[in-house]
Order: C-alpha cells, then sequence, then structure tokens
C-alpha cells in the first residue's frame, strides 16, 4: 500500500469526498456510494499526528479496498456529515 501525503483541501458534496492536494497536484475523490466505513483513529498506517484522524475505507475504481485519512478542524463535524451522507 502507498502513501501520499501533504497539505491540501478537503470537500464533501453529496455525491462524493474530495482532496485535492497542493503540492504535488493530485486529486483524491472517493464516491460516496463505495464509503465502507468512517473512523476516528489517532493513527493511520503508522503514522500518527498526535489528535484523532477523519479515516475513510472504500472500494476504489478497481473495485479494491482502499482508505485515507485527513487531519479536519471540526472532527465531530465532518464524521457526524459524512456518515448522514453515507447512510442516506
Amino acid at each position: 500500500m502507498t502513501q501520499a501525503r501533504g497539505n491540501g483541501t478537503l470537500f464533501l458534496t453529496d455525491e462524493k469526498l474530495v482532496f485535492k492536494m497542493m503540492v504535488p497536484s493530485r486529486w483524491i475523490e472517493v464516491p460516496i456510494p463505495r464509503i465502507q466505513n468512517i473512523d476516528n483513529p489517532r493513527s493511520f498506517l503508522g503514522k500518527t499526528k498526535g489528535r484523532k484522524l477523519l479515516a475513510v475505507q472504500f472500494s476504489n475504481n478497481d473495485g479494491s479496498d482502499d482508505a485515507a485519512a485527513w487531519l479536519v478542524g471540526d472532527l465531530e463535524g465532518w464524521s457526524r456529515d459524512l456518515r448522514r451522507i453515507s447512510h442516506g
């Protein structure tokens, strides 16, 4: 499993969760129906930031299991909104 790290902008729509990484310029898009689980661990893939993260497990374009995690300012709000949208 590879791991990309970097700063960027995370946003949520009714259709997808999107992360726009600044450097290198890269997009990660997770369609809402592909989200399998939402969690708030203190570490992710062996890395820790000292605070809980927004972690999302999903199926990628190949249908394989994948995951991503972000350090967000309003963890409770992000988790609540993502769970609400993903569980319809």
